[in-house]
């Protein structure tokens, strides 16, 4: 498969099934993974009561088959290297930077990064080992938020995304060029907040899911 390396790209998704339900057998899954990697890497929240294509996919074995479609999408890291950039992680939303971190720790890159993710709970956060490696070897920032309960020890931030949140975490909020992913309530409250901190509409980028949770 091929897909640009530098950022999010998407693949439509079929998996086909008996006792289909209104949503169809075709899902849209960003790619986690980069091109450097052996196999290609997709995420999705799995839940018992989810939908038929959901349950299929659960099901499906090892070695089954699905089609997949066009590789799409825009979200992608800007050419100038020197651009500060801001990302926010809603939930699965994580999907897209992991690909993008990864691609610059593949390629030795250093850009100026903060990384704002918010989950539920600490066991939500996926691909801490990726931002950890990215803290360590090109100094991204990474802001961890959890609007459940925390456990005693947890030293990230809580409750949810906010003004006063980002002005304290991110006070050159205004310099940079911001990517806001994940299902499409924990996409439009970023961004808003955002605009009421003055960040133009030119420096948001947006990549929602419509319709999660199945």
């Amino acid at each position: 498969m091929n897909y640009q390396v530098n950022g999010q790209r998407s693949v439509e998704y079929t998996v086909r099934h008996r006792g289909t339900d209104a949503r169809g057998s075709r899902r849209y899954f960003t790619i986690a993974s980069v091109p450097t990697e052996r196999n290609i890497l997709l995420t999705t929240h799995m839940v018992a009561s989810g939908s038929s294509f959901k349950r299929a996919l659960r099901k499906l074995p090892i070695g089954g088959a699905v089609s997949a479609g066009q590789v799409a999408g825009d979200f992608v890291l800007p050419a100038d290297r020197a651009q500060k950039l801001g990302f926010i992680a809603g939930g699965v939303g994580m999907t897209p930077f992991r690909s993008m971190v990864q691609w610059l720790l593949d390629t030795r890159q250093q850009r100026d990064i903060v990384l704002v993710y918010a989950a539920h709970c600490e066991a939500d956060l996926a691909f801490r080992d990726v931002f950890m490696a990215a803290a360590a070897q090109m100094n991204m920032r990474v802001v961890y938020v959890l609007s459940g309960a925390s456990p005693p020890d947890w030293r990230g931030e809580t409750g949810r995304i906010r003004t006063s949140l980002l002005q304290q975490a991110v006070p050159d909020f205004v310099e940079r060029l911001w990517y806001v992913s994940g299902p499409e309530l924990m996409v439009a409250r970023p961004r808003q907040v955002l605009r009421e901190l003055g960040v133009a509409r030119r420096q948001i980028r947006r990549d929602y899911f419509p319709g999660f949770g199945g």
